[in-house]
């Protein structure tokens, strides 16, 4: 995946190119952003196409358990189990929510850092992050699950 750095590296080596009137150099750094595009195209699909597949197979063991189907677990577990997620038998909930909570705060910290007005803003181009922040950072409530509504 191309950073924002390198994006803007061939931005400003697209500019210098149109200045000297270098067509052939113009055309590769295009091609090379066209290609990275049709890549994040890619990659958003199969994101996509995986959260979906997670969704559905939520969805189904909740219907399953309406109805009192036996096993209604059974489309969470494949799903889980079909990407090397299913938590190891001594694990408990509270552990899994621990870890996926503590997860969550590095990937925060990876992208994002504070500006100084204290708003988040990315890591890589400064822009403001503040609708993509955790829900606990934007004011809002604590249910008794401990989950952010």
């Amino acid at each position: 995946m191309m950073s924002r750095r390198c994006i803007d590296a061939l931005r400003t080596h697209a500019q210098a190119a149109y200045l000297i009137d270098d067509a052939g150099e113009l055309a590769g750094i295009v091609t090379e952003l066209v290609a990275e595009l049709q890549a994040s195209r890619v990659r958003e699909g199969l994101i996509r196409s995986e959260y979906l597949a997670l969704l559905t197979a939520a969805r189904a063991t909740i219907a399953a358990e309406r109805c009192h189907q036996a096993a209604p677990l059974t489309f969470l577990h494949w799903e889980l189990e079909r990407h090397g997620q299913l938590p190891d038998d001594h694990d408990t909930a509270t552990r899994v929510l621990a870890d996926a909570k503590a997860a969550q705060i590095l990937m925060d910290h990876l992208i994002t850092r504070r500006s100084p007005d204290n708003r988040r803003v990315c890591a890589e181009c400064g822009s403001d992050m503040t609708a993509f922040a955790p829900a606990a950072d934007r004011g809002a409530r604590r249910t008794p699950t401990g989950v952010n509504a």
